[in-house]
């Protein structure tokens, strides 16, 4: 009894000299000899139990749970702290149950256990409204800066896989053959790592589109990185080496989870294909693919770049055979051989991009597509500015993943395309890119012309102005030319207190604290399609969560309108009919002597409160 643990029971049942009793703090059952029952003191018996009766919620009931379900649950656990969200509690005479569902994190995502029990064929959905959850990969590999294949450039590569003479995909060796060494390095790393079996700390837990983990190449039996690019019935899925850039299907439970460390290199495949040819046929025929597969597969190739790389195609490349007396061409000897034909071949390299000066010059003015906004539509947003209720700036908050890749690949273009631009004159609406000392590489458009060599750009995707010098700007490339990731709104049926015509700044802080509040998310609706300028008028909600709930209760959450807020505070007021002014009223401005009524109705509600 020396290394006996006590713990705390409630006994449910006596037979002879044993009790069945439940464990308080745990939750498990077992039958013990009474002699190993003691009191509990006052002290610990008035602790409420730790161990709390759950459902899981969505998931069909069984009579009996196979211990496979059961397994299936501890090996999803594990060790590793779990969220449980109340969905809700259920209370009878002889127990209590809370309806949870079940999340643990892996790989800076949630994943859920209702999923997981599902997708392993341990457990059945109860209903439509408990589908799969829509999953987003945490984590992803880099990308090598694709936009350095300029035009006219000459690279060193390794041809590693073609799918057909118009996908062919390459490593760079680099200088010195760096990345090819850095490569091969990883590759043997990855061996030693996961030839040793299966912990469960490599274990994947739920496959999803997009996820990246390491497999094993079923020609060779090395593992390599992978990307999830599909998912097949039978519990399969199709994966794309991204190394190699060729594709193969595996079942679930041959996924590992890839180690930090080897998230470190950059994806190294690169898809290009052969310029100036095109198929005899209606397709490539496979003596074509196998021709080009047997002619510069896994050789060092020299590869010269003749259109550039946009952000939908792939780049139209020579490729040479390194020879000691000279280099052959491997896109003609495709032609000699009666397996392809010719098509003219633009070299960029020869082009003049960049426009001279004003003189003489007819520059096109690129303009990008407007927002498409429905009223009676409610959004999640987050709040990119807010300088009064008549101007803030708001992004959609399901489209962020998709502005910070464009973001990424706009700083990237302009990195690798830094060569000044020679235009003095830029007319006004023109689309134009800018490094900015905030926000780095941005979308802008042109305003007017403030001074000598300096003009006014207003930033697309901020939603504010900037004085920049002609020098700093760079044309936007077309394939940046989309809508823009902000608007500009204001808080409709609104007017400011006290009978001015501006915003306080009291009423501008104050609605800069509720936005900071609610973590500058908000839910916006538009009311009317007709703009004012470039504003849209909405009304505006934000999220507020029930502090009287407990720890283990449903989180309950209200939304509140920004305006009536507002309005509570005495700093605003509904519009006045004939007024004149438009909804939203004025912006920020100086607070003058009648706009100190505002400013006494929040100084008597706080004597009120007090």
């Amino acid at each position: 009894m020396g290394n006996a643990k006590y713990h705390r029971v409630k006994v449910t049942q006596i037979e002879a000299d044993s009790a069945c009793v439940t464990f308080l703090d745990q939750g498990n059952f077992a039958k013990v000899p009474m002699s190993s029952l003691v009191c509990l003191s006052d002290n610990l018996s008035s602790w409420p139990p730790l161990a709390h009766h759950c459902t899981l919620d969505g998931v069909c009931r069984q009579v009996q749970w196979s211990s496979e379900a059961a397994r299936g649950v501890k090996q999803f656990c594990g060790e590793e702290v779990c969220k449980a969200t109340v969905i809700e509690r259920k209370v009878s005479s002889s127990k209590s149950t809370l309806l949870v569902t079940i999340a643990r994190e892996e790989d800076k995502t949630y994943v859920s256990l209702l999923d997981y029990l599902v997708y392993s064929g341990l457990a059945t959905r109860q209903r439509e409204g408990t589908a799969v959850s829509r999953l987003c990969p945490g984590r992803a590999f880099l990308s090598l800066p694709h936009v350095r294949l300029r035009a006219g450039t000459e690279h060193l590569v390794e041809v590693v896989y073609v799918t057909n003479p118009s996908n062919v995909y390459v490593n760079l060796v680099g200088e010195n053959h760096s990345y090819k060494q850095y490569k091969d390095t990883m590759i043997d790393d990855m061996q030693e790592e996961y030839g040793r079996g299966l912990p469960d700390d490599q274990m994947v837990l739920l496959p999803m589109v997009g996820l990246v983990c390491v497999a094993m190449f079923s020609m060779d039996s090395k593992y390599y990185r992978a990307q999830v690019t599909e998912l097949l019935e039978g519990r399969r899925v199709r994966l794309r080496f991204v190394d190699f850039g060729n594709s193969e299907v595996v079942g679930w439970s041959e996924l590992r989870r890839v180690l930090d460390k080897f998230l470190v290199l950059p994806a190294m495949a690169i898809k290009v294909g052969l310029a100036g040819v095109t198929h005899v046929g209606e397709d490539w025929s496979g003596e074509a693919t196998e021709f080009v597969m047997e002619t510069v597969g896994n050789k060092e190739m020299k590869m010269v770049v003749m259109e550039k790389m946009t952000r939908v195609d792939v780049c139209q490349v020579m490729v040479f055979e390194r020879n000691r007396q000279e280099d052959i061409l491997v896109n003609a000897m495709l032609v000699k051989e009666g397996f392809a034909t010719t098509i003219p071949v633009v070299d960029e390299a020869v082009k003049n991009d960049c426009p001279t000066s004003a003189d003489g010059e007819q520059v096109d003015i690129v303009q990008l597509p407007r927002l498409d906004m429905k009223p009676g539509t409610r959004t999640t947003c987050r709040v990119v500015s807010a300088s009064s209720p008549a101007n803030l700036c708001l992004r959609k908050l399901s489209d962020e993943k998709s502005f910070y890749q464009m973001s990424t690949e706009l700083a990237t273009h302009y990195r690798d395309n830094c060569a000044p631009f020679i235009r003095r004159h830029w007319p006004e609406g023109a689309s134009c890119m800018v490094k900015t000392p905030g926000e780095g590489c941005v979308r802008a458009r042109v305003v007017r012309e403030v001074e000598a060599q300096k003009v006014e750009l207003v930033l697309y995707d901020y939603g504010r102005t900037l004085t920049v010098a002609v020098g700093s700007i760079r044309p936007l490339p077309d394939e940046f030319c989309i809508a823009p990731y902000c608007w500009t709104v204001h808080l409709t049926k609104l007017e400011p207190a006290g009978g001015v015509q501006t915003w306080t700044r009291v009423a501008c802080e104050k609605l800069q604290g509720i936005l900071q509040v609610a973590g500058m998310e908000v839910d916006i609706e538009v009311v009317d399609q007709e703009l004012v300028g470039d504003s849209w008028p909405v009304v505006m909600f934000v999220k507020e969560k029930d502090e009287k709930s407990g720890p283990l209760e449903p989180e309950q959450f209200t939304f509140k309108s920004v305006g009536d807020i507002l309005k509570e505070e005495g700093l605003a007021i509904p519009p006045r009919s004939g007024s004149g002014m438009v909804d939203g009223g004025g912006d920020i401005g100086v607070e003058t002597k009648s706009g100190l009524e505002g400013i006494n109705k929040i100084m008597e509600n706080i004597v009120s409160k007090k």
